[in-house]
């Protein structure tokens, strides 16, 4: 039975590990996913958006990799909320679409990015 309940600790921690999340100083680190990120245009936009999210303590775009490093505090917010305040200006994250009136006030560029049409932006 020890021997089991210490591999599902494990494989807990593992998955964690995985999923880009780490826990340093009682905040934790996550990488979120932005698959319908066009370029450079949507950033500003992001660390908007990011700035006044409740429990977010530091953040940082990587637009060649199309995802965006958080650094926050588990006691006041969560991986989830934070996807969800990123959809709701215009992002799509792993779990979330984007907010369809809100991807209407993106650059022309990223609003067709972020409805699955061919970009017409030169950063690509």
């Amino acid at each position: 039975m020890k021997k089991i309940f210490f591999t599902m600790v494990v494989a807990i921690f593992a998955m964690a590990s995985a999923n880009g999340q780490e826990k340093k100083n009682g905040l934790d680190t996550i990488d979120i996913q932005m698959p319908r990120f066009c370029c450079e245009s949507m950033t500003p936009i992001i660390e908007h958006c990011l700035a006044y999210e409740k429990g977010v303590e530091a953040f940082d775009v990587e637009e060649e990799g199309k995802y965006v490093s958080v650094i926050f505090n588990p006691k006041k917010t969560d991986m989830k909320k934070i996807e969800m305040a990123l959809s709701e200006v215009g992002v799509e994250t792993p779990d979330f679409k984007a907010n369809p009136k809100a991807i209407e006030k993106l650059p022309s560029c990223c609003r067709a990015t972020a409805k699955g049409e061919k970009a017409s932006c030169t950063s690509h």
